[in-house]
Parts: C-alpha cells; structure tokens; sequence
C-alpha cells in the first residue's frame, strides 16, 4: 500500500504540482490550503507524511506544527518555506515531528528525496 502525503499550502500552483509529483511516483496524495484546514483534514485521516508551507492565511505553518505535536505527534512534516525569520528557523528545528526544511524555491528531486529519507 503507497503512503499517503498531505500537502499544506496556500498556493494553488504548488499543491497541485506537489501533488501530481506525488502521484506520479506512486504515493497517495492529498491537499489543503490553509494550516488550519490541513491540521483538520490530518487529525481526521490517516496520513505518513506532511509537505507544509509555513506563512499562510487562517493558522501559521508553526501554529499547525505545534498543534501536530500535542494530538499527533508521530507525523511526520516536511516544511517548505521561502521566507522565515530567525525565530521561525529556531521553532522549526526544535520542533520534534519535523524531518527537515526545505527553501522555496525547491527542486523536485530534493522534496522526494527528504520523503525517501523520513518514510
């Protein structure tokens, strides 16, 4: 059975392309556009993995992160970001469920490569 990967984030051109990379090598995908919709849909469902974009409307990327740590601790996020400050880079890495952060702009190859690693 393929692991299921949740991408977070609020533009519309990265999810979908995200997810159409997913798909294409053979992980299931799933999309949401803000941090507070995809802390739902995660807590709601089953996923292996989160792709998630920190500065977005409606739930900051670390508000969901810290969420993610209380009610599920053991998913794994990936973040994605291309503008963090000194204080979001130290939250980031203290944060225990995330695996790595990766800056946009970003290679394809890189984010599949850090999913190979953490799944």
């Amino acid at each position: 059975m393929s692991k299921r990967i949740l991408v977070i984030d609020d533009d519309k051109s990265i999810r979908e392309m995200l997810k159409q990379t997913l798909e294409f090598n053979h992980y299931q995908a799933d999309t949401a556009s803000n941090g507070q919709l995809g802390f739902e849909k995660a807590v709601t469902e089953d996923f292996d993995l989160v792709l998630m974009d920190i500065k977005m409307p409606q739930w900051h990327g670390l508000e969901a992160i810290g969420s993610f740590e209380i009610v599920k601790p053991d998913l794994k996020i990936i973040v994605i970001s291309g503008f963090l400050h000194e204080f979001e880079n130290y939250k980031i890495d203290q944060a225990p469920n995330v695996l790595k952060l990766i800056k946009k702009p970003f290679l394809l190859k890189d984010i599949l490569e850090e999913i190979k690693k953490g799944l």
